[in-house]
C-alpha cells in the first residue's frame, strides 16, 4: 500500500486534491488490535500529453561520457509548478541499469501527490567507495549525489526551494575566516561535501555553508 495513501477515519484531517488524478481505490485494513480501518489510496497525478521542462548537462570526471538530466513540470489548479517525470540520457553502458531504476523510482515519487524535496536530500548522501570527484570547486561525492545537486537546482529553478541564505554577520566572519585559513589544508565538510573545513577556536568551521561544531 502506497505510504502516500489518504486516511478516510476520524483521524486523519481531508486533503484537497489539486490536480486531476488518475483513479482511486478503498481499501480496508486490519491494525494489530483487529479493528478495521478504511483507506482511500490516491493514484498518480495526470501528467498532460504536452509539459515543458529542463535539460541540465553534467559531466562527472568518472566517466568519459556526459549525462543528460531532463526534469517535466506539471502546473497545478493553485498554480504551483510540480515535477512530473525525470530522465537520464548517457552513453555509458555501465550507468544504465541504475540509471533506468533511479529515473522510474523518482518519476514515481514526482507523480505522487505529497512531499518530493526530500529526494534530493536522500541522494546526495550517496558516497562512491572509489572516491568523490570535484566539479568546479564544489566536491561531488558520488554521480548520484551530481544528480541530486541537479534535482536541488531545478527545485529552486520552480520556486520549490529557498537557496539558504547567511546572515550579513555570518558572511563577514566567513569572510575573515577565508582570508586567515588561505594556505592552510581543509577538511571535508559533512553537510556540503566541500573541503572546505578549518579549525578555529577549538571550533570546525565550514567556510562554504557557514557549518560548525565544536568540542
Amino acid at each position: 500500500m502506497s505510504a502516500l495513501a489518504i486516511e478516510v477515519a476520524n483521524k486523519t484531517a481531508p486533503v484537497k486534491i489539486t490536480q486531476n488524478i488518475v483513479g482511486w481505490s478503498v481499501v480496508r485494513t486490519k491494525d494489530d488490535k483487529g479493528n478495521t480501518h478504511t483507506v482511500q489510496e490516491v493514484a498518480s497525478l495526470e501528467r498532460p500529453r504536452v509539459v515543458q521542462g529542463n535539460t541540465y548537462k553534467i559531466s562527472p570526471a568518472v566517466t568519459d561520457c556526459a549525462m543528460y538530466i531532463t526534469i517535466n513540470n506539471i502546473t497545478l489548479e493553485d498554480g504551483t509548478v510540480r515535477p512530473i517525470e525525470m530522465f537520464i540520457s548517457s552513453k555509458h553502458v555501465p550507468h544504465q541499469q541504475w540509471i533506468t531504476a533511479l529515473t522510474r523510482m523518482v518519476s514515481a515519487i514526482f507523480r505522487k501527490p505529497g512531499p518530493y524535496l526530500f529526494i534530493a536530500e536522500e541522494l546526495e548522501q550517496i558516497f562512491d567507495p572509489q572516491g568523490g570527484y570535484f566539479e568546479g570547486s564544489r566536491m561531488m561525492p558520488s554521480v548520484v549525489a551530481h544528480v541530486a545537486a541537479v534535482l536541488k537546482e531545478h527545485f529552486i529553478h520552480i520556486g520549490a526551494l529557498e537557496v539558504p541564505q547567511l546572515s550579513d554577520a555570518a558572511q563577514v566572519v566567513i569572510a575573515e575566516k577565508k582570508a586567515q585559513a588561505n594556505g592552510h589544508d581543509k577538511m571535508q565538510c559533512m553537510a556540503c561535501h566541500q573541503f572546505s573545513v578549518i579549525i578555529s577556536e577549538g571550533c570546525k568551521v565550514c567556510l562554504e555553508c557557514g557549518d560548525s561544531k565544536c568540542g
